[in-house]
């Protein structure tokens, strides 16, 4: 069975598990928790957590948030207050992602974070270490890649690079600056040797 199909029926079953839970939540709390009423949703989770695995490369995503609020019938389109993704793959450091807001695009497995966007990446070494902060990124889950079309700056022990539009293919721990490049390098005192 494909990762796309257990993917599916992984999201089929979570679904079903907050279908449930919101069933049993009384009338009262639901009209606090959702803000406007004539908003078309089907269902509202606090504090969540959800995890995928990739079994082809041994990735790992868990989507962690404060709120996410899910609308119906927009092929699931959901909005997530402070989200918070880390991608762990077996023999590599974690990839850690965080941003005010996000929007969740199930079918199409991406995550747009928005607003004070930071990934982080410490790395197997200190020269691997980078934080790269921008408005906006997009998250392709399938593909382990990441891109913006905004300004990012990159922090690095060596010094910070900044520059217009990115790519990332973390399985590859490769990064590709699209335009506009400036770059400013600290060199360290062992580099006089």
């Amino acid at each position: 069975m494909g990762w796309h199909r257990r993917y599916g029926i992984a999201l089929l079953v979570l679904a079903f598990v907050l279908s449930w839970r919101l069933s049993r939540t009384s009338q009262e709390e639901t009209t606090v928790k959702v803000q406007d009423a004539s908003v078309n949703t089907d269902y509202y989770l606090t504090h969540f957590k959800a995890t995928q695995v990739d079994l082809t490369d041994q990735g790992r995503y868990t989507l962690t948030g404060e709120e996410m609020l899910h609308f119906a019938g927009n092929e699931g389109l959901a909005t997530i207050k402070r989200p918070h993704i880390l991608y762990t793959r077996e023999g590599d450091a974690p990839w850690v992602a965080d941003a005010l807001n996000g929007v969740l695009l199930e079918q199409e497995q991406r995550v747009r974070l928005q607003d004070d966007v930071r990934i982080g990446y410490a790395g197997r070494n200190r020269n691997e270490r980078l934080t790269i902060y921008s408005d906006s990124m997009e998250f392709v889950i399938p593909e382990s890649f990441v891109e913006t079309r905004d300004a990012v700056r990159i922090e690095q022990p060596e010094g910070e690079t900044r520059a217009i539009g990115l790519q990332l293919d973390m399985r590859r721990r490769q990064l590709k600056l699209m335009s506009d490049v400036r770059s400013q390098y600290l060199f360290s005192d062992h580099d006089h040797d």
